[in-house]
C-alpha cells in the first residue's frame, strides 16, 4: 500500500509495527521517543515537532493529516484554531474514551504540547 510518499507499506507489517510501538508507548507512558512515527519526511519544525504526515494511529495526536488516517479513521482527530490558540479535536473513537481524555489532559499535553487545548465539546462559532 502506498504510504503517501510513494513507498509501498505492507499492511501486516504496519499493524505489527503499531502493536510493537503500542507496547513501547505503555513502557514510556506515552511520552517518550518517536515510537509513533513511521517516517519523518520533513524533519522537525521550530518547536522540535515532526509533521502529522508520518504519525501512526497510536500517536496521541494522530490526525486526518497523516498518510495513515485512512487505516484508522475513527482515531484520526483534527487541528483547529480557537480564540485561545491551537486546539486538537480527537477522533470519534478517542473522544468517547475517558482514559484517553484523562491521559491527554493530565500527562501528554502538559509534558509535550502545553499550549495546545484539548477540545472535547463542540466549538461555538
Amino acid at each position: 500500500m502506498p504510504d503517501g510518499l510513494g513507498m509501498n507499506i505492507n499492511p501486516a507489517m504496519l499493524r505489527r509495527m503499531i502493536k510493537e510501538n503500542d507496547a513501547l508507548a505503555r513502557m514510556t507512558g506515552g511520552v517518550g521517543p518517536d515510537y509513533d512515527y513511521s517516517f519523518a519526511e520533513t524533519g522537525p519544525d521550530g518547536r522540535g515537532h515532526f509533521t502529522d504526515r508520518g504519525k501512526l494511529p497510536n500517536h496521541p495526536t494522530f490526525s486526518i493529516d497523516s498518510a495513515y488516517a485512512e487505516l484508522a479513521p475513527g482515531e484520526a482527530g483534527r487541528w483547529v484554531q480557537t480564540p485561545n490558540g491551537v486546539g486538537y479535536v480527537p477522533g470519534p473513537a478517542r473522544m468517547s474514551n475517558p482514559a484517553y481524555i484523562r491521559f491527554m489532559k493530565e500527562k501528554y499535553l502538559p509534558a509535550v504540547d502545553p499550549n495546545v487545548q484539548l477540545i472535547t465539546k463542540p466549538i461555538k462559532k
